[in-house]
């Protein structure tokens, strides 16, 4: 071996060295930064936490969203040509599955009034 061979080995051992050193300072460092910022979060989620919402809000929710529904509901009626059989197969299935309840003795009443429900919105 000749002094250039050495010099050279020398050098790619040093890049060698420090390409491993400067991932490992990465990672190190992206771990760090995930740790910090993971330890501050549980406290902001925590910090508005207004805990249950009152019976009366969970009452006014579900009218919001009932209303919601009844008018997507309406503009489905007028642009979908097909409603109208999708509805009325709704209220057969809704029937067929009723009788099924009530004969393996369940109550059949919510499927039935369900089957009312469309047809009332024909």
């Amino acid at each position: 071996m000749t002094f250039t061979d050495l010099k050279t080995n020398s050098l790619e051992e040093t890049k060698m060295k420090n390409n491993f050193l400067s991932k490992i300072l990465i990672t190190l460092s992206v771990s760090g930064i995930a740790i910090t910022i993971g330890t501050g979060i549980p406290l902001s989620v925590h910090a508005g936490d207004q805990g249950e919402p009152s019976f009366k809000q969970k009452k006014e929710n579900r009218s919001k969203h009932h209303k919601i529904r009844e008018q997507e509901e309406k503009t489905l009626r007028f642009k979908d040509k097909s409603h109208s059989r999708h509805v009325k197969s709704l209220i057969k299935q809704y029937e067929e599955s009723a009788k099924i309840v009530a004969r393996q003795g369940g109550n059949p009443a919510p499927l039935l009034a369900a089957a009312d429900y469309y047809r009332n919105q024909r």
